[in-house]
């Protein structure tokens, strides 16, 4: 039994207004692409921690206004990519961090204490 393999080039890519599904991620125009020549699909392997994919519209509704991700029309992601949203602000704030944080008053200001 054999299964065939689709064979990834460097000069494959996937048309990103042909195959987002998640309705938080916006694509303006048909000109944007990611070149998956050795990753999966730009939803799979790009976009982390965005609600609207299809385990997190299964498994949890959200509390908080949802992340958005705004593709301009004329955007080449490469290979490997990683776009890491904000993850809706679903973290603990309550946690010790490992984290650096700036002590400027612009960061007081942020992240009141």
């Amino acid at each position: 039994m054999s299964t065939k393999v689709e064979a990834k080039h460097w000069s494959k890519v996937e048309l990103l207004h042909e195959t987002v599904r998640n309705p938080n991620i916006h694509v303006r125009g048909s000109n944007s692409y990611y070149s998956n020549a050795w990753t999966g699909s730009f939803e799979e392997s790009v976009v982390r921690y965005l609600y609207g994919d299809e385990y997190s519209l299964r498994a949890w509704e959200p509390q908080w206004p949802i992340d958005q991700l705004l593709i301009g029309d004329y955007v080449a992601i490469g290979a490997e990519a990683v776009i890491l949203m904000g993850g809706n602000h679903t973290h603990r704030t309550d946690w010790v961090s490992l984290g650096r944080f700036n002590r400027s008053p612009q960061h007081h200001r942020s992240y009141p204490i």
